[in-house]
């Protein structure tokens, strides 16, 4: 391998400038990791002969697809609420050396993603798409939590009936369940999958039908007690009390479907999941709305399910 042409990698994806690189700011972090990923001998040089990979394309769909990134060197063109491309890059290969990515496989979804692939193996045309944010969300926490293989039943799995995935199924432990948001206050200008193109202030969440009928259709219907479940939602792209902001959407998503939770999920399973072991009683959508407004520990264990990191 002929020398500096990881720089030549960074050059070609636009992470670098000629200027840049003749002034010796050649963003030391960001091109150590390039450099170490194609070392003969590499952990991800390795892993990608293992499974019958190029790791050079591969290497090369992962920094073509995640150009968008900080690093010390990159344009002003980055999206400030993902990780910088070193870190992403860890993140990346963490995941690579930590879960099964071959054909069929728990990760093969997220392996082809890094490389701007869909699960069929053919190039996205659209590499903006809202389903990035969750690739970048997914690799981040699972590295973040020390996650491997073992843990992890499935990644996509359908919940309940609704016909709608989860984003993680954990194979062990009380929390079973792990749902990814990467969502905003204000509006981005994206599609966030849920066919609304603007923020949570315009459109929040009780009015977006596809993520209530995820929510209580599917995880609600499935699991027995809240702490098997997490929503996990991104403090980089909420913004400013963005767990206050949340919890608030989730409290009024519950006053504004509290009947539909009742009619769908029935009063024993509602005592259930909110009841509190007895503590209270929940035998109406009246009494339960009247616990959400009112009752500041009824209402911090009915919205313990929220994550924000």
């Amino acid at each position: 391998m002929k020398a500096y042409k990881h720089i030549l990698f960074l050059l070609f994806f636009g992470l670098l400038t000629l200027q840049q690189v003749n002034a010796k700011n050649i963003g030391k972090p960001t091109l150590q990791k390039v450099a170490n990923l194609m070392q003969d001998g590499s952990a991800f040089r390795n892993r990608m002969t293992a499974i019958g990979e190029n790791w050079e394309t591969v290497l090369e769909d992962i920094l073509r697809t995640n150009s968008n990134l900080r690093c010390t060197v990159c344009n002003s063109n980055y999206l400030s609420y993902r990780s910088e491309m070193h870190q992403f890059l860890e993140e990346a290969e963490y995941f690579i050396n930590n879960f099964n990515i071959t054909s069929n496989s728990q990760g093969k979804k997220y392996f082809n993603m890094l490389q701007g692939k869909t699960i069929n193996g053919t190039y996205y045309s659209n590499l903006d798409l809202p389903i990035f944010d969750e690739l970048h969300q997914a690799i981040g926490f699972l590295k973040k939590k020390g996650y491997t293989a073992a843990n992890i039943e499935s990644f996509g799995a359908q919940i309940g009936s609704t016909g709608k995935l989860t984003d993680i199924t954990t194979s062990s432990g009380i929390l079973k369940y792990i749902e990814l948001k990467s969502l905003k206050q204000g509006s981005d200008g994206l599609d966030d999958g849920l066919n609304v193109l603007s923020g949570l202030n315009a459109n929040p969440l009780k009015y977006r039908t596809q993520f209530v009928s995820q929510f209580i259709d599917g995880y609600l219907t499935e699991i027995t007690n809240l702490n098997q479940l997490n929503y996990v939602f991104e403090i980089r792209k909420l913004g400013a009390n963005g767990e206050t902001f949340i919890k608030n959407q989730f409290k009024d998503l519950f006053i504004a479907k509290a009947e539909d939770m009742f009619n769908n999920l029935g009063e024993a399973k509602m005592q259930q999941l909110f009841g509190m072991d007895g503590d209270f009683q929940v035998t109406n959508s009246t009494m339960f709305k009247n616990l959400l407004n009112n009752n500041e520990t009824f209402r911090n264990n009915a919205l313990k399910f929220i994550v924000i990191e």
